[in-house]
């Protein structure tokens, strides 16, 4: 049976994902692998977490899966920290097991400047849609969204609140702490969602109406209806 597409106009699973594997987890505790997967225990994820690494028998005292094929079970969310020349293959493995959502921490493709970085970052789009994976990402960070339990922090706070924000933006300082920044103001924080500096599928338009009070979708963002570029 050929993977199901994702739908365009729902996000729910990627703001509330079920279950959530980290590609490219790390035994390293200073690397993003490890951050990623200490993200979720610390803030309480409450679905499972696979963490995936070919060379570790665990990471952050999980069991760790050598591909997301061995994964014993439904994922809708992949964080990827692999290198780029390695997402392809993810996205392969994505789509073979119809998960929905990829979020693509690695970087290097056209925001290099690079014509062959370009170019992958082309074949990377056209297999995702082929395979009815959407993208959020590259070279971002991700989710924040204490409720669901999601992070890119494992030292973000784990209490929910009424502020939601998005930010076009790439791995930067001020990025990574605006959550303490609004903590510092008295803002509880419901979601951020810094998206990357270029965006390949997932974007401003599909995160920018809020709604705090309801609540809809997770981190306050209320995805209107869009259609894949």
């Amino acid at each position: 049976m050929p993977p199901v597409a994702a739908s365009d106009d729902d996000l729910e699973r990627l703001f509330r994902p079920r279950a959530v594997a980290v590609a490219g987890a790390s035994t390293n505790v200073d690397s993003p692998g490890q951050d990623y997967v200490r993200s979720l225990q610390v803030l309480g994820f409450a679905g499972p977490i696979y963490p995936i690494n070919p060379k570790a028998d665990e990471v952050a005292g999980l069991p760790a899966y050598p591909s997301l094929a061995e994964v014993p079970a439904g994922v809708d969310l992949v964080i990827s920290c692999v290198p780029a020349s390695a997402v392809l293959e993810l996205v392969a493995q994505c789509g073979a097991r119809a998960i929905p959502f990829l979020h693509l921490f690695t970087g290097r493709f056209s925001e290099t400047g690079d014509e062959a970085a370009a170019e992958l970052e082309q074949r990377l789009e056209r297999r995702a849609r082929e395979a009815g994976v959407r993208i959020l990402g590259p070279n971002g960070l991700g989710i924040y969204h204490p409720a669901a339990g999601l992070a890119f922090r494992p030292d973000l706070p784990a209490d929910a609140g009424q502020v939601a924000f998005l930010k076009a933006c790439d791995f930067s300082a001020d990025t990574r702490h605006a959550p303490d920044d609004l903590v510092t103001r008295h803002h509880r924080i419901d979601g951020i969602v810094p998206l990357a500096a270029h965006l390949m599928d997932v974007g401003v338009a599909d995160a920018a109406e809020v709604d705090v009070d309801q609540h809809v979708s997770c981190s306050g963002f209320a995805p209107p209806k869009v259609k894949r570029r």
